[in-house]
């Protein structure tokens, strides 16, 4: 019924993490610096990996089957997944620097509970290798993937601890409500899921009308959407949502999806407790009811509400930090073999794509201490939390 807004700063999931320390994120020479933070050529590449996981994911496309040609802006794929695989340490090194600037760390209650955790993940799993294997699948290896939870847990404890209730970053009560009363709509309803040529298009078109139809005369909304769920049809959406959809006039609810544009012009044309006729659109037939959504409907539920403001807070203090943060590339960065890493034969004569000069634009005078650190390891436990900011 909805169509995703892709806006995610932090990755879903409760796996490992690693508390780290030393100068270079998990040894290795390093390639790059983030915030003041080295990435070691280890992590940089198991990044490169995961990316192109990513875009297989969400463009059905997989980069390194492109690596040396040109895809947009003058990028190769090699060129872009380097690009991707730097934007996802910008966003996790901002948000390690805000922690940082206020003062937010675990402790080390936090991470023995962590060390249980990643335990029982393994115990789960049928043992490490079995948990290393499983991951493997998702593109990951341990030492990217410990340091994306290691992120995420300590954006968890930032998000909780300056960005809801009386943090310094959370949203004002009367800020949210008076955001919230004007141009949203409330609704909910009843679909009757249909795919134009159906041999039964018309007769679910029919259904709608009489749902459509008992509705208007006053029958419980509620009840009729239980009625349709109940024989197998319906929105699911009306089950996690129970209070309805909160839509505004472009279709973009409060957490960030986006209604089709046939539901939303529907919604926004109801008066408040009105009942929509039968509004069809690829995913068949909807009869929406508009409920009321003022100042005093939100100020009761403000509980509803809060976190999706103190998020977008949370979002918008990273999305600056990541504006400003400083990238140091070493020359290290430029001769990473993005072909070694994917298996990938190099183009006859040329460099391949990530192999550049030295006289590349790049700052770096960081290289005599980059050489310096490349032996560095961390010895931090290897430790398991919340992925994203707990609600």
């Amino acid at each position: 019924m909805k169509k995703t807004k892709i806006i995610s700063l932090l990755l879903a999931a409760v796996m490992l993490v690693t508390m780290l320390s030393g100068c270079s994120l998990f040894g290795g020479k390093t390639v790059v610096k983030v915030g003041g933070e080295s990435i070691s050529e280890e992590l940089f590449s198991a990044a490169l990996v995961y990316s192109d996981t990513m875009f297989q994911q969400n463009y059905g496309i997989s980069l390194k089957d492109y690596l040396d040609q040109e895809m947009a802006d003058g990028m190769t794929g090699a060129d872009m997944l380097k690009e991707n695989a730097l934007g996802f340490f910008r966003e996790f090194e901002s948000l390690a620097k805000v922690a940082r600037e206020n003062g937010i760390e675990l402790t080390k209650e936090e991470k023995k509970t962590v060390e249980e955790t990643k335990k029982a993940q393994f115990e789960a799993a049928g043992g490490k290798k079995a948990f290393l294997d499983k991951l493997a699948e998702s593109g990951m290896n341990e030492a990217y993937f410990d340091y994306i939870l290691d992120r995420q847990q300590i954006g968890a404890k930032l998000y909780n601890e300056l960005f809801k209730g009386e943090g310094e970053f959370a949203p004002k009560e009367e800020d949210v409500v008076a955001k919230l009363s004007n141009g949203y709509a409330r609704v909910k309803h009843v679909l009757i899921q249909a795919t134009e040529g159906d041999a039964d298009y018309e007769e679910k078109k029919a259904a709608a009308q009489k749902i459509a139809d008992r509705a208007k005369a006053g029958e419980d909304f509620d009840a009729l959407i239980k009625e349709v769920a109940d024989g197998g049809d319906g929105d699911p959406g009306m089950q996690s949502s129970p209070n309805g959809y909160v839509i505004d006039a472009q279709g973009y609810t409060i957490d960030g999806t986006m209604m089709i544009t046939e539901f939303t012009e529907a919604s926004h044309a109801l008066a408040v407790n009105a009942v929509s006729g039968v509004v069809p659109s690829t995913y068949g037939f909807h009869i929406i009811k508009r409920y009321p959504f003022d100042e005093a409907y939100i100020t009761a539920n403000y509980a509803e509400y809060e976190d999706v403001s103190a998020m977008e807070n949370f979002a918008q203090k990273i999305t600056e930090c990541m504006q400003n943060i400083e990238i140091e590339y070493t020359k290290a960065y430029d001769k990473i073999d993005v072909h070694a890493i994917f298996g990938v034969e190099k183009p006859l004569g040329g460099a391949a794509s990530g192999e550049h000069s030295e006289d590349d634009g790049h700052d770096h005078s960081t290289d005599a201490e980059d050489d310096a650190e490349a032996g560095d390891t961390a010895d931090g436990g290897i430790e398991v939390g919340e992925a994203v900011p707990q609600q």
